[in-house]
């Protein structure tokens, strides 16, 4: 019997225009979800930082030293301010909504105002979008990905509805549509 996959998924929504991804979040020190240990493990609650910029995530030392994480290694990490040789944790991060990731080693490092910096070792976990319209902003975040977005595509399909294959591209190029954009929609 196929099992319909479980997705999770949140939004931030927002008055005006956004300059930074922050969300609520929590961090513990890893174990499997399904077989939690008793008592549970202490858990912290943080602001994190959604960046697209950073290849990886990271706690802030604080952070690690008050939930007393086990340290798994070190690491040498590269950021705006240069280098640093940084500890290495497992840690599962509790976003809202129920979006868990698990078992995700992190670098602790000296952080300013928040204790996550969210990654791309996250955000290509699922479906990223931040949406600007009616000077309103939105944030999406879907695990595990679901659907592919183009908008190019769907910007396309929209502007040819009831334009004939041979009337001029809605794109400005001068082509016949059905040698423009209308070669692309299948």
């Amino acid at each position: 019997m196929n099992e319909a996959k479980r997705y999770s998924s949140m939004t931030i929504k927002a008055d005006g225009l956004i300059r930074s991804i922050v969300s609520e979040a929590e961090i513990s020190e890893a174990f499997n979800l399904e077989n939690p240990p008793d008592p549970h493990l202490p858990r912290k609650s943080v602001k994190a930082l959604w960046d697209t910029g950073a290849s990886k995530s990271v706690i802030s030392e604080e952070a690690a030293k008050e939930l007393n994480l086990p340290i798994s290694g070190k690491v040498e990490i590269v950021h705006a301010n240069g280098k640093d040789d940084c500890n290495q944790h497992f840690v599962n991060i509790y976003l809202p909504s129920g979006v868990n990731i698990v078992g995700l080693q992190v670098a602790a490092t000296k952080l300013s105002e928040i204790d996550v910096l969210i990654g791309m070792d996250i955000i290509t976990l699922g479906d990223f979008a931040l949406t600007n319209k009616n000077d309103r902003s939105m944030f999406s975040f879907r695990v595990p990905s679901n659907d592919e977005i183009d908008y190019v595509e769907q910007d396309a399909a929209t502007m040819s509805k009831g334009l004939g294959r041979n009337e001029p591209c809605w794109c400005g190029s001068g082509k016949k549509y059905k040698l423009c954009h209308g070669k692309t929609i299948v």
